[in-house]
């Protein structure tokens, strides 16, 4: 179909969504298009605008959106009005991540102990594989390979008591960068030394998480060093999300034995990994 004067590209149809309407992303000119009823263009023009976007929410007719709502040629019930791009793109940058320059994509295995003890069939996300045993390496790793080089060299920190602490400290020995990590006083010193063993430099301050935290922002603003969250950055949660692609994909092989997933149970601290 032609349309908005590009050429001739093929389109799938998406369809409905969760009752909104469907819409496919073109990467290739970097925008947005919802997929809409042409019958609601002809009987609800402002309806057709106030559509969910992929992950980018409802738009409104207040936005940056081509209204000329142009009809492809084909005879198809269905044609496309262009959107505001979307600025978080999760999916676009799970596929781009970097996490497997460090981490490995985990297993997705039956657990018969668990299906027993629960009643229903059971599989574990095997992240416990990973070289730092845990996911937080995918984030961690993730955002500091994509962070400005320039940047980058001036050294990084963290503050964790754990996983996190390991992740940052094994990534930035990966790209060759100087880490600072910031533990509460009380952390073990087996998690302690898993990161100095890392080549990270270990700096033990405060009562809890939170002072540990504050003390990382105080050194990050006086060095000029790069802060890697353990959750609340769209480069840290996309790595993270690359685990939800693998269980989609892995998944499948399942499916051939009639096992059909239902539901995913996901452990929850500051909500990256979900």
């Amino acid at each position: 179909v032609k349309f908005f004067g590009m050429e001739e590209l093929p389109f799938a149809f998406v369809g409905y969504l969760s009752g909104e309407f469907g819409c496919d992303r073109l990467a290739k000119h970097k925008s947005s298009f919802c997929l809409v009823d042409r019958t609601v263009l002809q009987t609800d023009r402002r309806r057709a605008l106030i559509v969910k976007c992929c992950s980018s929410g409802p738009i409104s007719t207040t936005e940056n959106v081509d209204v000329s709502t142009k009809v492809s040629e084909s005879e198809s019930a269905y044609c496309y009005v262009a959107c505001t791009p979307f600025r978080n793109d999760y999916l676009e940058k799970i596929l781009t991540s970097k996490v497997y320059d460090v981490a490995i994509e985990s297993g997705l295995e039956h657990a018969p102990l668990l299906s027993e003890r629960v009643g229903v069939f059971s599989l574990l996300k095997r992240e416990d594989t990973q070289p730092v045993f845990s996911f937080k390496l995918r984030g961690a790793y993730n955002m500091m390979a994509l962070a400005d080089k320039e940047q980058l060299q001036r050294g990084v920190i963290a503050a964790s008591a754990g996983n996190h602490a390991q992740g940052v400290a094994m990534g930035a020995q990966v790209l060759g960068v100087r880490a600072t990590i910031v533990m509460p006083l009380a952390t073990p010193m087996i998690k302690v030394d898993a990161v100095r063993r890392r080549g990270a430099s270990v700096i033990l301050h405060g009562d809890n998480f939170d002072a540990a935290k504050a003390h990382a922002k105080k050194l990050a603003d006086e060095n000029q060093l790069l802060v890697v969250p353990p959750f609340d950055h769209p480069d840290v949660i996309s790595g993270q999300g690359s685990v939800g692609l693998e269980i989609v994909r892995q998944s499948r092989a399942w499916l051939a034995h009639g096992k059909k997933p239902h539901a995913v149970f996901v452990p929850v601290g500051g909500g990256g990994l979900i």
